[in-house]
């Protein structure tokens, strides 16, 4: 979630995200565990997971240089993103030493 944090922050101008060049973050799916559920039980718990994963899409295409097709590309796997990536994409504002003010 904590790049969900930094997409946040994306349309809002009072608001300066900071990395390091170091730095990078992870897009994955959300986890759920639903071993021990009975039927209609796992069923409501995945039906409610689709529904988080729809607001989590739709709040990233809105925050963020993201497109629809980069997301549902990668939506399925880890994505890691780098400095230079977030910039891109509109995960941060500036990369602390390169971005100089």
């Amino acid at each position: 979630m904590a790049t969900v944090l930094l997409a946040a922050g994306g349309k809002n101008e009072n608001v300066i995200r900071y990395c390091y060049p170091c730095s990078y973050v992870l897009i994955h799916d959300g986890y759920v565990a639903l071993a021990a559920a009975e039927a209609k039980t796992a069923n409501d718990i995945m039906s409610f997971n689709n529904e988080i994963d729809k607001m989590i899409r739709q709040f990233f295409l809105d925050n963020t240089n993201l497109t629809a097709e980069e997301y549902d590309t990668h939506a399925r796997k880890q994505w890691f993103l780098f400095a230079n990536e977030m910039k891109e994409k509109n995960l941060i504002d500036k990369i602390i030493g390169v971005d100089e003010e």
